[in-house]
């Protein structure tokens, strides 16, 4: 091999080894991506999942409360003119 031969092998060498460097990178930043994506779709989820749950709670409490603080309705008495007519 030639000097000029062997000074493009290098530089080929050197161009794969930062090639490779930079895809291990890249993949790298990729599952950290990922790993964040789920951990914010498990966090949504159960937020989602307490806020269902206190709504369903509220309105068991509003139905129950509902149904124990109604006054029955009051007895209308006629008026002594109403039956003087």
């Amino acid at each position: 091999m030639s000097k000029m031969e062997q000074r493009d092998a290098e530089a080929r060498r050197a161009a794969q080894a930062l090639w490779n460097k930079n895809q291990q990178r890249t993949a790298e930043v990729l599952k950290d991506k990922e790993k964040a994506r789920q951990a914010d779709a498990l966090k949504t989820a159960r937020l989602r999942e307490l806020r269902l749950a206190k709504v369903a709670a509220d309105e068991k409490v509003a139905a129950d409360e509902k149904t124990v603080a109604k006054p029955s309705a009051p007895v209308r008495r006629k008026s002594r003119k109403a039956e003087a007519v």
